[in-house]
């Protein structure tokens, strides 16, 4: 027979390739197949050699290998088992004990639920299932057991007051029933209490509300603080039969040169030291000294640092109330004619003379022999200089018989061009140059790179531009190549500015690609049997795989393959293949076919497969336990025939008490170990113990003293009162008592163990618990006391938003310095005038407005106010025998023209006036003047002659004569 491309003999047995679970039989050259029928089947086979017919001597379940009757626990459910028989897998549920309880509990990790336990411990008491009770360390936590466990939660306080009294001890919630805490201080409800000496408050339910006393405004700017009040009072000093208020400077009524000071309610005089000099100016009635910031100077008042001329060679100044001079000297002139120039001391001279004409001192005239030359007459002598041209680089040529050149515009190269004007160099069109005041300066103009391969420069042109050609809408660079638009067989190019087109040269070849749009073909590729390949690429013949071909230039070159011999036993081509290749295994000196199964010589833990040529080994699939027994160590699998539990090993399905765990019976089934734990009754002591090796607890109480006590109790001594004891476990242990301490004990007695920590002791005065008080050296800390020590507490002032601050007496917190007046409100130190009287000053002084009379300046001669509204005489100016005078007139009084006076800031001084000495016989006394005058007189041929007289001349006696005086006004 021929079957699959082998021959077999008559009657032989055929393995088929395709199908190796099939037995086929070669009959009379015929060939007859069925399936392979197997021996046994199961549901969770083992792995096998053998690919048709399942391996049922052990079970592969969920991934795990176990072997044949092997019992395990399910993966899936901890409560159930299962059994591994002839290859199939069944599993069944786990019995559980029965409960002898109500309440049962499904505890994590457990198949089987138990009993719940009926009590809790809560802070070392025992406590039922379901009861809830307070913890005495936190009064605000309730707790509650349910099946043996706990569970807490915070009770929640509405507290409906503002000033609640803090909860007691033992408590939760503050108290607003009995009280209110303010300040750090407890106050029964209902009562009235006061604060500080202005502020009154009353506690009511837990809700503190407080009054303030408002205090009137004081008069006076100096007011003090009486203990005990809340309102200041004011402060006074009487001097003199007046009042002055405290901090006020005066001078004294009878004697103005004590200046006095009001501290308190005494006053302090100190004598006024009064400055030295020569022309000080009078002194104003009612005060101590003369005037020395200003001078007095033969009837003028010079002020201070001014300098003055009583003439023309004379120089003085005023410093601090004297007078200082310096007198001019002249030097002689060497000129005939001099005169006096006004304003000045000495003579100078008065021309020049130049060219036949004369000149003033001081004339400046041009040069009659050079243009570029100016004069000046300078006292008798002519001085001539150069006169300064202006320099530039680029002028404007001046004409002929001028002087400068004209800087106000440039000229380069013969052309002129306007100031600050803007131009290109007629020379060089790369420089930008501009004109500014005669000079010319350029600058070289930088040019754009250009990124074209050509370039030229058009004629008058600086920068360069690019050469390029426009061939339809595009643009192309001197070189460039492009195709023709009008004939797409025609190739063009620019040539500088111009384009030339030809026909394009076409290549041949022999498989170009058929889709070509381009006037040539397309040697770039090759096509084969439909296929394109690219340039220099090889590849195998489309249809036919043993050819291999190559693609150059649009020719394709094919060559036949060679396949090598094959000295394998079984051997296929691979679709798509050209040559055929062994299909079988070799694994050490065996060989497999395709789809075997074997297990390794060499590692006989692994089983391996045949895949085509490739072998893949794999770690044996062994059942899983979780307490396997000891195991050989050549064994690939563990022993799940037997259980290991802390170094012990226990048979399979044996029954064993845990060696760690006395309360655990165990079980061992197929190296699987489950335990039950055994149930104890319950005991009615507190606390109990378990005996070493037991499972159950037995209640722990201690004997004292004929008494029975449970672990945990507290008792007194039998032997000290100061002992106390307590049971622990079964034995008694008795220690001192611990004595609670305290900062501030109260005074307690003699015969007790401990501190009196029920009250505080602070600064000799006993608290009572839970007190709050004011300390007694710092009004800003409240303290508490609280179980015998004293907690103190700064108090937080609030931050204000006024100027100026102050702390009341006894008070912690500053108040606002603040005046309110007529319903404005003023800082300290503010000023302002009186609401319905402007003559009044008044000011803001602490919290107080203080309003005096607006201080008027003191003069001897005031102008009388005028107006009703006018607040004081003025002393701006003098009233003077019923005439007024302005500050600083010097006049002649009215009563007596002997007596000149001065009017200087509202004093009027008054001196008498020397009369000089007269030479001649018979003076004459005007009676509006005060001091005699000799009378006119004529001086004619050495004689002096009186007015009105007439005589006859010596010299001429033929001619008389008479003395008459003539006055004029001088210019």
């Amino acid at each position: 027979c021929d079957y699959e491309g082998r021959r077999f003999n008559h009657g032989e047995v055929i393995i088929p390739r395709s199908d190796v679970c099939a037995r086929c039989t070669c009959l009379s050259a015929v060939v007859t197949c069925s399936a392979l029928i197997c021996p046994q089947t199961c549901d969770h086979p083992a792995p096998s050699r053998n690919p048709c017919c399942p391996n049922c001597t052990a079970c592969l379940y969920k991934s795990v290998l176990y072997n044949n009757t092997a019992v395990f626990e399910n993966p899936d459910s901890e409560c159930s088992e299962c059994t591994c028989l002839n290859g199939t897998v069944t599993c069944t549920q786990r019995p559980c004990p029965q409960l002898a309880c109500d309440d049962v509990l499904h505890l994590d990790g457990s198949c089987c639920p138990v009993c719940a336990p009926n009590k809790c411990e809560i802070e070392g008491r025992s406590v039922d299932h379901r009861m809830t009770v307070q913890l005495l360390s936190d009064p605000c936590s309730q707790c509650t057991c349910n099946n043996g466990r706990v569970t807490c939660q915070d009770e929640v306080c509405l507290v409906p007051c503002s000033h609640p009294l803090p909860p007691t001890m033992g408590q939760c919630c503050s108290n607003c029933r009995d009280g209110c805490l303010y300040q750090g201080r407890n106050y029964t409800s209902d009562l009235d209490f006061r604060v500080n000496d202005c502020m009154t408050c009353r506690c009511e339910a837990g809700n503190v509300t407080c009054n303030t006393e408002t205090c009137p405004v004081v008069s006076c700017r100096t007011s003090r603080k009486v203990d005990g009040k809340c309102c200041p009072v004011c402060q006074y000093c009487s001097f003199e039969g007046r009042q002055y208020e405290d901090g006020e400077v005066f001078l004294s009524r009878s004697d103005p040169c004590n200046n006095c000071t009001c501290s308190a309610t005494s006053v302090s005089c100190s004598r006024i030291r009064c400055p030295n000099c020569t022309h000080p100016t009078p002194k104003p009635r009612g005060t101590c000294c003369s005037d020395c910031k200003n001078c007095l100077e033969r009837g003028r008042i010079i002020p201070n640092g001014r300098n003055f001329r009583p003439n023309a060679c004379t120089r003085c100044s005023c410093r601090d109330g004297s007078v200082h001079c310096n007198v001019q000297t002249c030097p002689p002139v060497t000129c005939n004619k001099t005169k006096i120039v006004r304003s000045q001391c000495c003579p100078v001279c008065q021309v020049c003379h130049y060219r036949g004409q004369a000149y003033d001192d001081g004339d400046r005239f041009p040069s009659a022999d050079n243009p570029c030359n100016t004069c000046e007459c300078r006292g008798t002598e002519i001085v001539c200089h150069h006169i300064d041209c202006p320099v530039c680089t680029h002028p404007v040529v001046a004409p002929t018989g001028q002087c400068c050149n004209n800087c106000s515009a440039c000229e380069l190269e013969g052309i002129v061009y306007r100031d600050y004007s803007e131009f290109v160099s007629p020379s060089d069109p790369c420089l930008d140059c501009n004109c500014m005041n005669g000079n010319v300066s350029c600058i070289k103009r930088v040019c754009a790179d250009l990124s074209c391969r050509v370039t030229s420069v058009p004629p008058g042109e600086c920068c360069p531009v690019c050469q390029v050609c426009r061939y339809g809408d595009r643009v192309y660079e001197d070189g460039d190549t492009f195709p023709s638009i009008t004939n797409r067989c025609h190739v063009c190019d620019c040539r500088v500015t111009d384009v030339h087109c030809q026909h394009v040269d076409c290549p041949s070849c022999t498989h170009p690609a058929s889709l070509s749009t381009s006037c040539c073909a397309n040697c770039s590729v090759c096509e084969l049997e439909g296929v394109a390949y690219g340039d220099s690429t090889e590849f195998v013949h489309p249809s036919d795989a043993c050819l291999n071909c190559g693609c150059l230039g649009g020719n394709v070159s094919c060559s036949r393959q060679q396949c090598p011999d094959v000295s394998c036993r079984i051997s296929a081509v691979p679709p798509g293949g050209c040559c055929p290749v062994c299909q079988e295994c070799h694994y050490g000196d065996d060989v497999y076919e395709d789809g075997d199964l074997f297990f390794p010589a060499d590692n006989p833990c692994h089983v391996c497969s045949c895949s085509v040529t490739e072998v893949h080994c794999n770690p044996v699939d062994c059942p899983f336990c979780t307490h396997p027994g000891p195991s050989s160590p050549a064994s690939c699998c563990r022993n799940c025939s037997a259980c290991e539990v802390d170094g012990i090993s226990y048979k399979d399905q044996s029954e064993f008490v845990h060696s760690t765990d006395p309360c655990l019976s165990c079980t061992c089934r197929s190296g699987n170990v489950s335990c039950l734990r055994q149930t104890c009754t319950s005991l009615s002591c507190r606390v109990s113990s378990i005996p070493d090796g037991a499972c159950c607890p037995v209640c722990q109480v201690c004997r004292y003293g004929g008494n029975t006590y449970e672990d945990g109790d507290r008792f007194a001594s039998v032997n000290d009162p100061c002992e106390v004891c307590d049971c622990r476990i079964d034995k008694v242990h008795c220690e001192h008592i611990a004595c609670r301490t305290c900062t501030h004990p109260a005074p307690s007695a003699s015969n007790s163990c401990c501190q009196n920590c029920s009250a505080c002791e602070f600064n000799g005065q006993v608290f009572a618990n839970s007190t709050t008080f004011s300390h007694h050296s710092d009004p800003c800390l409240t303290c508490t006391c609280l179980s015998g020590t004293v907690s103190c507490v700064r108090e937080v002032c609030p931050s204000l938003s006024c100027k100026k601050t102050a702390v009341p007496i006894s008070e912690c917190c500053p108040v606002c310095q603040v005046c309110t007046y007529n319903g404005v409100q003023y800082d300290d130190g503010d000023t302002f005038l009186h609401a319905s009287n402007s003559c009044l000053s008044c000011s803001c002084e602490g919290r107080s407005v203080v309003c005096s009379p607006l201080p008027c300046a003191v003069c001897s001669n005031p102008v009388p106010k005028k107006r009703n509204r006018d607040c004081c005489d003025e002393c701006n100016r003098c009233r003077y025998e019923q005439r007024n005078y302005l500050n600083g007139t010097v006049f002649t009084a009215r009563n007596d023209p002997c007596e000149r006076c001065l009017c200087l800031h509202g004093n009027v001084t008054c001196e008498t006036i020397q009369c000089p000495v007269l030479s001649c016989e018979r003076p004459v006394t005007n009676p509006n003047r005060c001091c005699p005058e000799c009378p006119p007189v004529c001086e004619y041929e050495g004689d002096v002659y009186e007015q009105d007289s007439r005589w006859i001349s010596k010299t001429k006696p033929c001619v008389q004569c008479r003395c008459r005086v003539v006055c004029s006004k001088l210019y």
